[in-house]
Formats: C-alpha cells, sequence, structure tokens
C-alpha cells in the first residue's frame, strides 16, 4: 500500500524508471517520436518511429541491461551496426542518439555481445569547432570494424568520446554538386501504347494547362542520360541523387540497375555502385494517385465514360509534369565523398 504521494512520486523513489524518453537535440521542428518495446530471453527491440515529416534529433533514454550495446538495424535496407553516439545515464539507462530523416524509422537493439568490437559510446561530433554539425551535412557510421565519416561540407571534424578523447579527419576538395535539371525525357502511357515528350525545364504537373497532364493519373517514365568524369567516382564515392520533393512514389534505376522505391522523405538514395565513368542512364518512373483523375472527371460531369477518356486521350502530351512540386523545382545530383576515420 503506497499513501500521500503519485504513482509516477513512488514510482521514482524506488528508481523504477521509465522505459522509453526522449530529449530534442536541436530539430527544426518539435519532435514526436512514438516507440514500440519488445523483450526476449537475450534481446531488446526498441522500434523508434519519427512520427513527423521533417528530420528529427533526439536521445532516446531506453531501459536495459547494463551488460548490453545498442545496435541500430534499419529496416528499409537490412544494414545492422554498433551505435557511435551513446553513454549509460546514472539511473542505469541507455542514451542513443538519433538522427531521423522525415518519417524515418529504426531499431535500437541490445544483445548480450556485440556484434563486432566496441565502437560506440562517443559523445559528439564537431565542424571546425562547432558543436553538432547540421543533419544534412555529417553523418558517421560504424562499417567493417572502423568508424567512417560521410562528409558532404569540406571541414576539420573532430569526434570526442566521454573520456575527453578526440580524434580528427580533415575533410577537402569536395565534388561540387551537379545539375542535372534540363533535357529529361517523360514517357506516358496510352491506351495505344505511350507518348514521350522532351521536358525542359521541371515543372509540376498539377499545374499545367493542359487537362490531359493537369490531371494525369498513373507512372511516368523519366529518362536522362548523364556524363560523369571519372575522377568523381573514386572506390569511397557517395553519389546522392537528389529529384526534390516527390508525389507520390519513385522507382529509381540507373544503367539497368534497380536502386529501389523511395516512397517516403526526403526521397533521396545513394546510386554510386550502379555508376560507372562516362555516359550514364538514369530512369526514374513516378507514380501518382487517383484522385488527381477524378478531380479532371468532375469537370465532365454528364459525359460518359467512354466520352471522357477520349477527350484525355485527344489533347497533345504538352508540357510535360515533374518531380518538384512544392520545394525547389530542381532535378540535380550531389557528389558526396566518404572519408573514413580510424
Amino acid at each position: 500500500m503506497i499513501y500521500g504521494e503519485s504513482v509516477a512520486q513512488a514510482l521514482q523513489t524506488r528508481k523504477v524508471w521509465r522505459d522509453f524518453e526522449y530529449v530534442d537535440r536541436g530539430s527544426k521542428v518539435t519532435p514526436r517520436i512514438d516507440y514500440i518495446h519488445r523483450r526476449t530471453d537475450d534481446l531488446d527491440f526498441y522500434f523508434v518511429s519519427n512520427q513527423r515529416n521533417e528530420p528529427s534529433r533526439v536521445r532516446v533514454w531506453l531501459r536495459t541491461e547494463k551488460s548490453r550495446q545498442p545496435e541500430i538495424w534499419h529496416p528499409e535496407s537490412g544494414a545492422m551496426a554498433p551505435a557511435v553516439f551513446w553513454q549509460r545515464g546514472e539511473d542505469g539507462r541507455c542514451g542513443v542518439d538519433l538522427n531521423l530523416g522525415p518519417a524515418e524509422s529504426v531499431f535500437v537493439t541490445f544483445r548480450r555481445q556485440a556484434v563486432q568490437a566496441r565502437l560506440s559510446g562517443y559523445a559528439e561530433l564537431r565542424r571546425d569547432d562547432e558543436s553538432h554539425s547540421p543533419l544534412d551535412l555529417t553523418h558517421v557510421v560504424s562499417k567493417d570494424g572502423t568508424l567512417r565519416l560521410r562528409a558532404l561540407a569540406p571541414g576539420r571534424y573532430t569526434l570526442a568520446g566521454h573520456d575527453g578523447t578526440k580524434t580528427e579527419c580533415h575533410v577537402r576538395n569536395l565534388p561540387a554538386a551537379k545539375d542535372i535539371s534540363p533535357g529529361w525525357r517523360v514517357s506516358f502511357p496510352t491506351t495505344q501504347g505511350s507518348v514521350e515528350t522532351q521536358l525542359s525545364p521541371l515543372a509540376d504537373w498539377t499545374s499545367s494547362a493542359n487537362d490531359a497532364i493537369k490531371h494525369f493519373s498513373g507512372t511516368a517514365t523519366y529518362s536522362r542520360n548523364v556524363d560523369i568524369d571519372a575522377s568523381a567516382l573514386p572506390a569511397d564515392a557517395i553519389v546522392q541523387l537528389d529529384p526534390g520533393e516527390v508525389h507520390v512514389i519513385a522507382q529509381v534505376e540507373v544503367n539497368g540497375k534497380d536502386c529501389g522505391v523511395w516512397w517516403k522523405p526526403p526521397f533521396t538514395g545513394d546510386i554510386a555502385s550502379a555508376l560507372k565513368p562516362g555516359r550514364n542512364l538514369i530512369t526514374v518512373r513516378v507514380t501518382n494517385l487517383w484522385g488527381n483523375r477524378l478531380i479532371g472527371d468532375a469537370k465532365l460531369a454528364g459525359i460518359t465514360k467512354r466520352a471522357r477518356d477520349a477527350a484525355f486521350r485527344r489533347v497533345p502530351l504538352s508540357p510535360p509534369p515533374a518531380f518538384a512540386v512544392e520545394r525547389t523545382g530542381r532535378f540535380g545530383t550531389d557528389l558526396r565523398r566518404g572519408a573514413g576515420i580510424s
């Protein structure tokens, strides 16, 4: 029997801490994080989900056994690696720093034995002596027994440990972003096959004056050749394809190699493994929702479905649609090189 104090006070007095908490680490928008915790005989799984369509920088506090070290498992790719930035609190819980992209989810997993030698437990990363570099500039990952810095801007990076130790890495001469906005060919399916048109510059197809384009629903195929110098593709290169904001889903293919389906912000991905020196063919298939066509159909009330279909087929497909609906109106790639930290 407990009397004279709330449940929260009673639990705190008896050092029964919350299973999950998070604190903001400088996100532009107040984070909203949700979680699910599952425990087996020898594992703890925390499914941590960013509930906003904005990046979130948070530290999550998780209640686990002290003998276990955190790992980050990515459900989209299946990649698993020891957490880099984490520490044990005085209450025994483990605090893990997470940089979650828009609508991103990860598993924070604790096992009795680490997959690799201990590589985690660092406090922070600084760029040119500025604490906590912006989320879109740097990323430190554990790979093949070493820590690797994926730097998107030049500078002097310092990795600081909780014990005061520091490791530095200098990043110089990163390749400039390559703008590939103009010159896209776009193919639209029709009942007789497909219609192809040239697209330059990119534009939102729902803003077109042509109803056949304005209310098109389905999958449009974008393709373009891109020439890349061999010097831009070293062994450790990261080539980030950034099509801006996509509505609703895109399937990306480079030189005939499937580079995945991009279905949530920020709609970017590393395509370095599919690129080659010289000419490369990039193909992106974008699919929107059927509601866009229904909006157009509503304008033709009282007309039969056959007549409506014929009316849309007769309109020439020009100008074509685009990826960037709200954000940039730009289709470009950032050529980014990873630099190792030993």
